[in-house]
């Protein structure tokens, strides 16, 4: 089975089109299991849950206290 990791990145609790591109073409691979990797708060969890529904997808989020910060530009 073929893995696929495709990092998303929430901003104001939405996903900008391009990562949703992303994900759809991931799931277009067949037989590919689908990791999708995002940082950020636990606020986004039921959001990246979300996308766990639509096939063989799971989310991995990376959140902790140290890394306040490290998404601004």
């Amino acid at each position: 089975m073929l893995k696929v990791a495709v990092a998303i990145k929430f901003y104001k609790g939405e996903i900008s089109p391009f990562d949703k591109t992303c994900i759809e073409m991931a799931l277009g691979v067949e037989n590919a299991e689908i990791f999708l990797i995002s940082m950020g708060p636990k606020e986004i969890k039921e959001n990246l849950e979300y996308f766990t529904r639509l096939g063989n997808v799971r989310a991995i989020l990376i959140s902790d206290d140290c890394y306040k910060g490290a998404t601004r530009l």
